[in-house]
């Protein structure tokens, strides 16, 4: 319900710092929520739906590494380690040219443990 209600445009047309800050704290609500669902759906086996919140999540927020991380434990669960391995590249790529940071270590573990997850098929990372 949050999620649904945290994708609404808040006064929309108005300007000005309080409807910047309020638009700001519902962001923040929304991002939260989707992490919530991406995190149930991990719980729960649903991946599809794990990578649609994660996605949305990485989208919002581009320097947020959990939504990465989430990403690539939806991706893993499907058995699909190439696309995991292609997700913790694409944040490891943003992360030094944007900010000059390496990714975190639970990053860096999480994309380990795809390396060395059994392969299904001719998938590499």
């Amino acid at each position: 319900m949050a999620v649904t209600i945290a994708r609404r445009p808040f006064l929309p047309g108005e300007e000005g710092l309080w409807v910047e800050l309020q638009a700001g704290k519902l962001r923040e609500v929304l991002v939260h929520g989707l992490d919530c669902l991406a995190d149930v759906s991990i719980r729960n086996r649903e991946a599809p739906l794990a990578i649609q919140h994660a996605s949305e999540v990485v989208r919002l927020e581009p320097f947020r590494e959990t939504g990465y991380q989430r990403l690539m434990q939806a991706h893993a669960m499907l058995g699909n380690r190439a696309e995991g391995c292609r997700v913790y590249e694409r944040c490891r790529t943003l992360l030094r040219e944007e900010v000059g940071f390496d990714p975190s270590p639970e990053l860096e573990a999480l994309y380990l443990t795809l390396l060395h997850l059994p392969s299904s098929g001719n998938q590499e990372c």
